[in-house]
Parts: structure tokens; C-alpha cells; sequence
């Protein structure tokens, strides 16, 4: 009979370490993102998820696309190597962020901003916009 309880305890001993190592990790730093202005142009909407490689100091040292829109893909990598995290003494470890882009069906009043950007931590972006933005840069036209 101990040596059952000692291997159920042992059991669960290793599982909380083990779930202790890939528990959700929690920025420290999080930054605003705009939506991209040829996706509004266009009216492109959907969600894109960024895998990110976190060094030891909590720095992001790379950033890719596991899918998404490519209209909306480069704003969110650009974005996602921004955030930051608690340092940790293990080696690289990997982080996914979720960016929602889409776009509102209703007016907005001029006194309300354009674009509103929802952080829903740990680990997810919401950015919308109304259907009637201006697009927040501008593309020099063909020469």
C-alpha cells in the first residue's frame, strides 16, 4: 500500500513539474498594433497566430507565421517581436499569439478613435475597425 501511495505521489510530483514548465507564459511588455492599412483598404478580416521564440532574458528572437492572411501577417510578426517576457534561466522557449483583425459593420463617431486594439491576455490581440476607417498610412502612388 505505500508503495502505491509513494508512486502516486511521485506520479504527481512530475506532472506538476512538468505542467509547471509549459505553463502559459505571461508577457511583461505588450505593444499596440495597428491594422494594416492595404488589409482595411481591402477589407481583408480574419485571425492570424504567431509563434515566437523567447530567449532566456524574455527577449523575442524570432517570430513566424503559423497561418493567416498574409495582408495581415507582417503587421502581427512585426508586432509579436516587440512583446516582451520573464526571464527565465531555462533555454529558448516558444510562445503563440493570437492577433483577431476585424472590422466593425457600424459608423463611428469622429470623436472616436478609428481603431481600437483589445489585449485579452495572456496571449491574445484583438484589433477592429469600423467598416468606414481611413486607412492609417498612405501608399505613394505609381510612377
Amino acid at each position: 500500500m505505500q508503495t502505491a501511495v509513494f508512486r502516486m505521489t511521485t506520479a504527481l510530483v512530475w506532472a506538476s513539474v512538468v505542467l509547471c514548465e509549459n505553463a502559459i507564459e505571461r508577457p511583461t511588455r505588450v505593444v499596440s498594433i495597428h491594422y494594416p492599412c492595404l488589409a482595411l483598404m481591402v477589407r481583408v478580416q480574419g485571425t492570424v497566430h504567431v509563434r515566437c521564440a523567447i530567449r532566456p532574458d524574455g527577449t523575442c528572437s524570432d517570430a513566424r507565421v503559423i497561418f493567416g492572411h498574409p495582408l495581415l501577417a507582417l503587421g502581427a510578426v512585426e508586432n509579436a517581436k516587440k512583446w516582451r517576457f520573464l526571464p527565465s534561466r531555462n533555454a529558448t522557449r516558444t510562445v503563440e499569439i493570437e492577433y483577431r483583425f476585424n472590422i466593425r459593420g457600424v459608423r463611428v463617431p469622429e470623436d472616436q478613435p478609428d481603431v481600437e486594439v483589445t489585449f485579452d491576455l495572456p496571449n491574445t490581440v484583438i484589433v477592429t475597425a469600423p467598416f468606414d476607417a481611413k486607412a492609417p498610412c498612405h501608399i505613394p502612388p505609381k510612377a
